[in-house]
């Protein structure tokens, strides 16, 4: 460190240190290699007292109770009518969350990320179902037997009716303004859920979904990104709660808590930084 812990705390300064890496720059031809410090920017350091000292001030890092990753169902009653009726969420470990409603007229929608909703067939439609016919099978089972066909009424209101026409559809609301390119908008959204950089449930979040949804793999096995069956069971739940079968989640209960350790924060925030020092 540059500075003692006592002056920080005086002269209103961060405890650091300068953080040097050694990097080598070989050239392939010739196998030369030039090798160099290069400086790496400040790292705050943790003073003997455990705490750290950030612009004079000291500050400690606390673990946090957290809302697990995972999906959830949890009613809303319509005040019209008075019947619950289901909405969802999907919450990753990192990238976009995914909010499922049901509308009193049995249209269930899906925001991404907050932005505008869309027809959760819209959104089915990136996951592998391609035609409306694939849809309307996928689904013949649990539809069967409800008062309001969930299904009928979403595909009446969804304008797309292929994959690429859904990417278009999905583009437009996550980016709203940006040129309508095909070959952009399969990247952005391929990248979106498909990319484990980018999206990912995490070990918990695996573990919350492959219990809730009743998934064949055991504890937390299986891909960190979405499935297409992952998919399918979250509208198969939706629909059957609206009908009355099967239990919601107690959002509060904590169960559907956990707790984000000292170490877990530091190291998402030394992962935002290195994201940033990799653009």
């Amino acid at each position: 460190p540059s500075i003692t812990t006592t002056d920080a705390l005086i002269k209103g300064l961060t405890y650091q240190a300068p953080w040097y890496l050694t990097a080598r720059l070989t050239d392939v031809n010739t196998e030369k290699y030039k090798e160099e410090e290069v400086y790496m920017g400040e790292l705050p350091l943790i003073t003997p007292s455990g705490a750290f000292v950030i612009n004079g001030i000291e500050r400690c890092v606390v673990n946090q109770l957290v809302r697990s990753e995972g999906a959830f169902f949890i009613s809303e009653i319509d005040p019209v009518t008075g019947i619950p009726l289901c909405t969802a969420k999907i919450l990753p470990k990192n990238g976009a969350w995914l909010e499922f409603e049901t509308a009193r007229n049995g249209l269930i929608t899906v925001k991404i990320d907050r932005k505008r909703k869309l027809a959760v067939t819209t959104l089915l439609r990136i996951f592998g179902f391609n035609s409306d016919n694939d849809i309307r099978e996928a689904f013949a089972k649990v539809e069967n037997g409800g008062r309001v066909s969930y299904i009928e009424t979403t595909l009446e209101k969804d304008p797309t009716h292929s994959y690429d026409e859904a990417v278009l559809e999905i583009y437009k609301r996550v980016r709203p303004g940006d040129p309508l390119i095909i070959e952009n908008a399969r990247q952005v959204v391929e990248a979106m859920f498909g990319n484990s950089r980018r999206y990912s449930l995490g070990r918990t979040g695996r573990f919350k979904v492959n219990r809730r949804l009743s998934r064949d793999y055991k504890g937390d096995e299986g891909p960190l990104t979405l499935e297409k069956e992952d998919m399918l069971r979250v509208v198969e739940t939706m629909i059957a709660l609206n009908n009355g079968v099967g239990n919601f989640d107690d959002i509060d209960h904590l169960g559907n808590r956990r707790v984000r350790s000292v170490g877990e924060l530091i190291v998402q925030q030394m992962r935002y930084g290195f994201l940033q020092l990799e653009r």
